[in-house]
């Protein structure tokens, strides 16, 4: 009987663990594209910020939560809207500008949700502490920069002439 029972305890505590795993699982899949977007960002924030002040934007993201999620649902609409366009046909020109200026906008937007919240904390650190944060800043626009494809040749700008 003693055997039975652990091995009735043994099994209830497996279907426990699995039940446990399934649901983060499932939890993870069910989470809005926004809240999992908003989270990336603020990931990538504090992946630069000194430990000592992670936390301060931590809570300016948490503060500016609902503006972050706002500014990249309206990114995503404008980015579906376009293609869309894309897929229409005819394709309209004027439309398709519109709709260009208004992912620009709504880019813009979302950055503007970011730097508010680096604004906020950033002036409480001094030059020093601020220092690694600007020297990683570069590092990664030149890593980016190194990884651009250099062209000999620019294709001719849209209206303008090309030369045999």
């Amino acid at each position: 009987m003693t055997g039975r029972r652990w091995l009735l305890v043994a099994l209830l505590l497996s279907l426990l663990v699995n039940g446990a795993v399934l649901g983060l699982i499932v939890s993870e899949r069910l989470v809005d594209g926004e809240a999992r977007a908003v989270r990336d960002i603020s990931r990538m924030m504090l992946r630069d910020a000194p430990e000592q002040f992670r936390g301060a934007i931590r809570e300016g993201m948490v503060a500016h939560r609902a503006e972050a999620r706002s500014a990249f649902r309206e990114l995503q609409s404008a980015r579906r809207d376009v293609l869309k366009m894309l897929k229409a046909e005819p394709l309209d020109a004027e439309a398709l500008s519109l709709g260009f200026q208004r992912i620009r906008q709504a880019d813009s937007a979302l950055k503007g949700v970011m730097h508010q919240v680096l604004i906020e904390v950033l002036p409480s650190l001094s030059a020093a502490e601020r220092t690694p944060i600007a020297e990683r800043h570069e590092l990664r626009r030149k890593k980016f920069k190194d990884k651009k494809p250099e062209c000999e040749t620019r294709p001719p700008s849209p209206g303008q002439r090309q030369e045999p």
